[in-house]
């Protein structure tokens, strides 16, 4: 499971203008965060850096959590974003999941928002063709 973070900054929306992999070094990391746009990471990496301020929460415009339906409270993406909220309260929080049938009931729905510390839900109808 991956977040990506992005921070103020250029984003041309065809792709991320930065992946995080663990061969790059602390250093190296937080160069690309701090020269912006949009960065996919993972969520090891992620909370590394959050915890070390490698990444700087204050300069994320906001996180995307992919597989949102993963997401439970002792999760990786959960502490992320608990940590993220702490020093970044304007910060935007998306969600996504291609696994409706995981998020069935509100019981679990209203439990993966409160998690990922979001208020609103919108559904997209899924077109098969």
């Amino acid at each position: 499971s991956s977040s990506s973070s992005s921070s103020s900054g250029r984003s041309g929306g065809g792709g991320p203008d930065g992946v995080v992999t663990s061969v790059q070094s602390a250093k190296g990391r937080r160069e690309l965060y701090i020269r912006g746009g949009c960065v996919a990471v993972t969520c090891r990496m992620l909370v590394v850096d959050l915890l070390t301020e490698a990444l700087p929460a204050d300069i994320v415009t906001g996180v995307v959590v992919n597989q949102a339906h993963r997401v439970t409270a002792a999760s990786q993406e959960a502490f992320i974003l608990r940590v993220f909220r702490q020093k970044n309260r304007t910060g935007f929080v998306k969600a996504i999941s291609d696994n409706a049938a995981s998020l069935r009931g509100m019981t679990k729905v209203d439990t993966i928002m409160k998690c990922l510390m979001v208020r609103s839900l919108t559904l997209w109808p899924r077109f098969h063709l």
